[in-house]
């Protein structure tokens, strides 16, 4: 019953985020950041904030399986939204019948990429910061725990070779004893036929009384 309830425990353990949920969140982040410059007409620091917030929070509860990926994926996620929130806000400001694809509505687009650069220089490295103390701690963690079942089965181990010894002793001495037993028995047996002979080799040489 125990066995069972520790292996549901478990089963159960939280293990992290996987990558495409990861993944996902920021994504959502960046929606949202989205839609909340293109109501404003401008590309700013709200967007950042959330997908800054986003980024950290996702990089502390990811799987560490997912870890590497998903700090990769944060530039690249980033550079898409912004070029793409930018395009729709810079589209939304011009005149009807301009070229949306213009020289200038694409350099307008990229300019929120080059604003933000050093906030998303300092979001990756705060999250590779993150991501590789994790793995340390993980890395201490796994040691140690690898450590303890080491110790653990070297007890086990000892306890296995003390039974045996103590069985073998066991049955050693019983055997002793056995065998103690059975030359007692022999001998006693021995005293006890050399006694019925000599009676009978007594009776027999005794004179027999005529009538």
């Amino acid at each position: 019953m125990s066995h069972l309830s520790s292996r549901s425990h478990s089963s159960s353990k939280f293990e992290g985020l996987p990558l495409l949920s990861a993944i996902g969140i920021i994504i959502a982040a960046l929606i949202t950041g989205f839609l909340i410059s293109w109501n404003a007409q401008e590309l700013g620091w709200p967007m950042m904030w959330i997908f800054a917030i986003a980024c950290v929070a996702v990089t502390f509860l990811v799987n560490p399986k997912g870890l590497y990926l998903t700090v990769v994926s944060i530039p690249i996620l980033f550079a898409i939204f912004v070029l793409l929130t930018g395009w729709f806000v810079t589209r939304s400001q011009q005149a009807e019948g301009a070229d949306p694809f213009s020289t200038t509505a694409l350099i307008m687009a990229a300019f929120p990429l080059a604003q933000f650069f050093p906030a998303l220089i300092t979001v990756v490295i705060a999250c590779l910061v993150i991501s590789v103390v994790r793995i340390a701690l993980l890395k201490k963690f796994n040691d140690k725990s690898e450590e303890i079942a080491i110790t653990r089965r070297q007890q086990v181990a000892e306890e296995d070779r003390r039974n045996r010894r103590t069985t073998q002793e066991a049955r050693s001495r019983s055997s002793q004893v056995t065998v103690q037993e059975l030359l007692e028995r022999n001998k006693a047996r021995q005293g006890r036929d050399h006694g019925s002979y000599r009676r009978s080799s007594e009776s027999s040489g005794r004179p027999v009384d005529r009538l």
